[in-house]
């Protein structure tokens, strides 16, 4: 599909600044804690943990019908939020704390009606009051998973159209999705949304996953097509699973009959010279290709020994 191009991504890094790349992810025990919600863009100085969040800005947002909680037919807007990450805590090597808070699926849409200069304020004030860029956006979070087929190939898709995210239509991209929304926030597991992934996008079950599922990396976004700033508000985990299935499986529309809910119009499979090309070129079977940011960076992060 031609259109404006590669999205650009940006490699997360944790409260050290230390990349959160692949190899940032390698045996580590990944534990999810309880983090900081959004910071209060007109009253800093407001606590942001997740039962004063729950107390004081979500009933005042519910009452305005500006979200819903899943009740009367309306969808439950809650959403996961990234805070931060620490490698190795207290000197325990083998262990990584992400911490989350909540926010809002409004709240993870409004940078598309947000301006260059107020994204651009935001990102210089969260570093001021806070030490964290992200402090005063939603940044709400997914997964993107690679599929590897037992024939070595990578599986990737056109999206589908989706009116509430239009910016990803038609763009290529792995299986992939918002986390889980979880009032307990230590029940987050990363692991289990690779997989629920899998499944939904793929149709892929457990018994057709070999081994472990690898993360690659944290990955963010801080320009729109257009080339705009917007803050790194986009971020997903990216991660690679190797299957039993075969690339036909996947090519021949089965996938998409078997996935509980697609999230692509059609599916391709890339070996590791395409991959090579698409990342650094945009070019797939003779067409120039957007490919999202979230899918980008984890394809970035492929090796030719997972393709062995």
């Amino acid at each position: 599909m031609t259109g404006s191009g590669l999205q650009e991504y940006h490699v997360e890094a944790d409260v050290d600044g230390v990349a959160l790349d692949r190899r940032a992810f390698e045996g580590k025990d990944i534990w999810t804690l309880p983090g900081n919600c959004r910071a209060d863009r007109d009253r800093f100085y407001l606590p942001r943990g997740i039962d004063w969040y729950h107390d004081h800005v979500i009933p005042g947002m519910l009452d305005a019908g500006l979200i819903g909680d899943g009740s009367g037919g309306h969808w439950d807007d809650m959403k996961i939020r990234y805070d931060r990450t620490e490698i190795a805590p207290r000197g325990v090597e083998n262990r990584m704390h992400i911490y989350l808070g909540h926010d809002t699926f409004l709240g993870a849409t409004e940078k598309g009606d947000r301006s260059e200069e107020v994204a651009g304020e935001l990102f210089s004030r969260g570093v001021r009051d806070f030490d964290n860029p992200g402090a005063y956006f939603a940044r709400c979070p997914g997964v993107t998973v690679l599929a590897i087929t037992r024939d070595k190939k990578v599986v990737v898709g056109k999206r589908k159209k989706e009116p509430s995210l239009p910016m990803f239509d038609g763009l290529m991209q792995g299986a992939t999705g918002y986390l889980n929304y979880d009032r307990n926030v230590r029940n987050v597991n990363l692991d289990d949304e690779f997989r629920r992934f899998l499944k939904r996008e793929y149709g892929v079950n457990q018994d057709q996953i070999v081994g472990d599922i690898t993360p690659l990396g944290l990955y963010s976004f801080e320009k729109d097509a257009s080339g705009k700033f917007i803050g790194r508000d986009d971020l997903d985990w990216g991660a690679v699973a190797h299957l039993t299935s075969s690339s036909g499986d996947f090519i021949s529309g089965q996938a998409l009959a078997d996935a509980s809910n697609p999230g692509h119009d059609e599916l391709y499979t890339l070996d590791f010279d395409q991959v090579q090309e698409l990342v650094s070129t945009g070019r797939f079977d003779g067409q120039k290709w957007d490919v999202v940011f979230s899918t980008r960076g984890p394809l970035a992060a492929l090796v030719a020994e997972d393709f062995q």
